[in-house]
């Protein structure tokens, strides 16, 4: 086989691309944390036996899922460039 076709064989084989570790960056890993405590503690809240108002979800999940991430992503910027 030629090195030409070796390198493509290589490239289109699944086992080689997903042997490799894969990296997460701190962004995607703290958005990806708050996402999953937010899914968490809706559903607490949902498994409560109380009521609350019509707009406490939607509040609850872009609270959690977009301006936590990026405040926590902002304030660890900052630091990182201090």
């Amino acid at each position: 086989m030629s090195p030409e076709r070796a390198g493509r064989a290589a490239a289109t084989d699944l086992t080689v691309a997903t042997d490799e570790p894969r990296m997460v960056s701190r962004e995607n890993a703290v958005i990806g944390a708050c996402i999953l405590l937010t899914v968490a503690l809706a559903l607490a809240i949902e498994s409560l036996d109380t009521t609350y108002p019509e707009w406490l979800p939607i509040a609850l999940f872009l609270g959690g899922g977009v301006i936590v991430p990026l405040a926590i992503n902002g304030a660890l910027d900052r630091r990182e460039t201090a």
